[in-house]
Parts: structure tokens; C-alpha cells; sequence
């Protein structure tokens, strides 16, 4: 009935020239932390940490400002390993530690991490918490909440966290019972992120969110999201997680790539864009694009058969604050959507301090065998533009319905395509500042128009404006009930 208090596979104020190892073993649990190196002084070799057993708090890395690697250590070589072995247990995992690794972290979770994985580290007052290299956490057991990036900031509220100057790469195989993210806790991340998914993101009230980038902080590259074949999750963001409504959120400099496997599951909704915050910022015109493809699809009519309920390829608020794309949003449907398509994001607030952006132009193509709407009524249309009040693009926007695509589900209404976007129930504004197009090769249930869908009749505040050119076309072998030109 022993118990330890902490293990550490260095010295206390005393470094090592080698390697360390740092285990925990079915016996007496450690109830405190576990530490791959050294306090207040520093490892030159790899730091290896194993729990077999049970443990509290495991670091890779040092402990008060004790860092790994020596300095110079290139990203590709491994710094520390974390492994929760299968019948492990731990409290909360950070591949880094309160001091630096230099080079790349590695977290393994076969076993149980009953709190949250950080693949970086964590920083305080006297101690950075940075990844010179990468970071890797793969989750084949069970976990919470898991990042990719750093652990936040010791001395908590929104104080900015740690560094991961490299890329982070997350995947889970198993089961997550929070939310992932592929970048930090208010940290920042220097590379590419790139988040995969087959396992399950348990849904609930505040978990089942999958992110490309991070907590707030910041991203400087390309984040990747991947929902793989039995993967299931709740929402997926290619950008950054909400802080607050006084935080201008988290921002991803380069672009954003979600992809939904055939097989992958999303019971919500798929944003290219974050929610809150900014993807692009850097006035390059080949970044803060964002891509969102959706291949997922079954054979039949029930829930299960669509890969997704609505898609945008901008972000989402819904909240004091605003959330932008500042490049081009593509959205392409192969598969099955039960409810809506968006160009544009989401606004889902009345407040008129909320905004959701695309600054440049919007493309949606339901492509050969791609299918949008479902029995429910309010499902089964297309917007080239975003949605609710204060959702406005600056660009051009094109639909395209190609050949062997259809719009529209079983509910009567459903099935109509827009080249602009959609007002919602409130009364206010959503915008498309350029020209549209709608091209339809394939099959439209209902109405086709140029413009956008005022649906609040009721308000003469209310308005889905298009002040560019509007452009129709019914191809050879597309078909449409009523065509109008705005």
C-alpha cells in the first residue's frame, strides 16, 4: 500500500551527459510528478519515460527550467519519449516539460491519461516551455482532452503559453473524451499542424470538437484535419478553438485543409475557418485559403448514410467577436451532407458586434455523386455566401452542381441553390461585395438563384445582398424547377 511521490530520470540541480529513463511500474502508484529530466539542470541526451502502472503528472522534459537535448539538436531527432503502456494510467501527460526540450517530443497513450496530453510543454515565470523540434501524440487508448502543442501557462488564466517551433502531429485511434486540438493552449506552433482521426471523440455538452489549430495562441504554417474512415466526431474547425468574447482568438497565418473520409463521421457541423479568430493575416495572397471536401457516404437515407449535417468553408461565431478567412474558401461535396452547404461562415448571434468573414472569394462544387439534403425540412440547399447576420463576402462566389450531383432531400421544400448567402431569422445584413455565379449541371430540386435568401420577410432591416453582377446557368443535362437571375 506504498505510494511515491515523484520520480525523476535526472538529478536534482545535477544534469546528465547521457540518456535517462524514468519508469513506473505496477507496484507503489506515483502521486505527484514524473520527469524525464533533471531539476534545474540539464539533460544532453534522449529522456524515455514508461508508466505500467499509475501515476500523477508525467513530463518529458525537466523540471524547474531543466532542459533536454543540447542545444542545436535538429527537429528530426527525438529528445523525449512518453509511453502510457497498455493497463497504465496517468493523470496528465506533457511530452515536454517546465523547462526546454531541444529537438522532438513523442507521447504514445495505449493505456489511460485520465486528464489532458500536451505533446509540447508547459511554461511559468522562470522557465520557457519550448519544443526546438517537433511533436507527436498518438492516442490508441483513452484520453481527454489532447494537444499537440504546448500545455498553457503555469500561472494560468489567458497568459501565453509555451512554443513548439517545429510541426505537431495528433493521432487518435482510440478514444478522446474532450477536445483536440493540433496546436497549443494559448502557445504558439512554428510549423504545420496536422490532426488525423479513426477513433472516437466522445460527444458531449463541451467535448467532440476536433481543431486544426490551437486554444487561442497561434499557428505559423497549415493545419490539416482528417476525420478517417470510423472516425466520429461532434464539430470539426480547420482554425483555431473560441477563448473568449474580449480575446481576438487564434490565428493560422497559412491555410486550412479539412478532409472527411469515406467512412468518417461527423454528426454536426465542418468549418474551414476556426471558431473565432483568423486564418491568413500575413497579406501573403497564397495563404489563409481554406479546403473542405467531404467523401463520406452510405448507401441509404438514415442519419448514419451522411458524412455531416451543414458545411462552411469559413468559420464560426457565435459571440461578441469576429472570425475571418482572409483567402479563398473552397468547399467540395462528393458525399452525402443531410443539411446545408456555405461558402461563406457562420454567424449565429444577433449581436451586432459579430462577425464572420471571407475577405476573398468563395468556390462550392457538389461534384458526381454528391448529394446535400435529407427528410428534414430546412436541409438541402446550397449558398455560394455565408450565413446570419453580419456574414459577408468580399470576393466573387461560383456554385457549381456538376453532372451526377443532385440538391435537395425528401422534404418538400428542400433542394435550392444560391449564389449568395443566407439572412437567417434575425433582422440585419449578409453580403456578397462581388459578382456570383451558379452553374448547374446536375440536378436542383427546387429554385435556383443568383442572389442570396432573405428568409425574415418580416423585417425591413433584413437583406441577402449581392452588389456585383449575378451569372445562371442550366447546362446541357441540368435541371432546375424555377430559375431566377437574382
Amino acid at each position: 500500500g506504498g505510494q511515491v511521490q515523484g520520480v525523476s530520470g535526472g538529478g536534482n540541480k545535477g544534469g546528465a551527459a547521457g540518456t535517462t529513463e524514468a519508469a513506473s511500474g505496477t507496484g507503489a502508484p506515483v502521486t505527484s510528478g514524473v520527469y524525464g529530466g533533471s531539476s534545474e539542470a540539464n539533460v544532453t541526451g534522449t529522456a524515455t519515460v514508461t508508466i505500467s502502472g499509475t501515476a500523477g503528472t508525467v513530463y518529458g522534459g525537466g523540471h524547474n527550467g531543466g532542459a533536454v537535448g543540447n542545444a542545436g539538436t535538429t527537429a528530426g531527432t527525438v529528445s523525449t519519449k512518453v509511453t502510457i503502456e497498455t493497463g497504465g494510467k496517468a493523470a496528465t501527460v506533457y511530452g515536454g516539460g517546465r523547462g526546454d526540450v531541444n529537438g522532438s517530443t513523442e507521447v504514445t497513450v495505449k493505456g489511460v491519461v485520465t486528464g489532458t496530453v500536451y505533446g509540447g510543454g508547459i511554461k511559468g515565470t522562470n522557465y520557457s516551455g519550448i519544443v526546438t523540434g517537433n511533436t507527436t501524440v498518438t492516442v490508441s487508448g483513452t484520453a481527454v482532452t489532447v494537444y499537440g502543442g504546448d500545455g498553457g501557462n503555469a500561472n494560468g488564466g489567458n497568459n501565453a503559453g509555451g512554443a513548439v517551433n517545429g510541426d505537431t502531429k495528433v493521432t487518435i485511434s482510440g478514444t478522446s473524451n474532450g477536445t483536440i486540438y493540433g496546436g497549443g493552449s494559448n502557445g504558439t506552433v512554428g510549423g504545420n499542424t496536422a490532426v488525423i482521426v479513426s477513433g472516437t471523440v466522445t460527444i458531449g455538452t463541451s467535448s467532440g470538437d476536433v481543431y486544426g489549430g490551437g486554444y487561442g495562441g497561434s499557428v505559423s504554417g497549415n493545419t490539416n484535419v482528417t476525420i478517417a474512415s470510423g472516425g466520429s466526431v461532434k464539430n470539426v474547425y480547420g482554425g483555431a478553438g473560441y477563448v473568449s468574447s474580449t480575446s481576438s482568438g487564434g490565428t493560422v497565418s497559412g491555410n486550412t485543409v479539412v478532409t472527411i473520409e469515406d467512412g468518417g463521421k461527423v454528426t454536426q457541423n465542418v468549418y474551414g475557418g476556426g471558431y473565432g479568430g483568423t486564418v491568413g493575416g500575413s497579406g501573403d495572397s497564397a495563404k489563409g485559403n481554406t479546403t473542405v471536401t467531404v467523401n463520406g457516404s452510405g448507401s441509404g437515407t438514415s442519419a448514419t448514410d451522411f458524412a455531416a449535417v451543414n458545411v462552411y468553408g469559413g468559420g464560426f461565431i457565435n459571440a461578441a467577436g469576429t472570425t475571418t478567412v482572409e483567402g479563398k474558401a473552397t468547399v467540395v461535396i462528393n458525399g452525402k451532407v443531410s443539411g446545408n452547404v456555405y461558402g461563406g461562415g457562420c454567424q449565429n448571434s444577433a449581436s451586432s458586434t459579430t462577425a464572420s468573414a471571407v475577405t476573398g472569394s468563395t468556390e462550392v462544387t457538389i461534384a458526381s455523386g454528391g448529394v446535400v439534403g435529407s427528410s428534414v425540412s430546412t436541409s438541402g440547399n446550397v449558398y455560394g455566401g455565408g450565413s446570419g447576420k453580419g456574414s459577408t463576402v468580399t470576393g466573387d462566389t461560383k456554385v457549381t452542381v456538376a453532372s451526377n450531383g443532385t440538391v435537395g432531400g425528401s422534404a418538400s421544400n428542400s433542394g435550392n441553390v444560391y449564389g449568395g448567402g443566407f439572412i437567417g431569422a434575425t433582422s440585419g445584413t449578409t453580403t456578397v461585395s462581388g459578382k456570383t455565379t451558379v452553374v448547374i449541371n446536375g440536378t436542383v430540386k427546387k429554385y435556383v438563384f443568383g442572389g442570396g435568401n432573405q428568409s425574415n420577410t418580416s423585417s425591413s432591416c433584413s437583406a441577402s445582398a449581392v452588389t456585383g453582377d449575378t451569372s445562371v446557368t442550366i447546362a446541357s443535362g441540368g435541371s432546375a424547377s424555377t430559375v431566377y437571375g437574382g
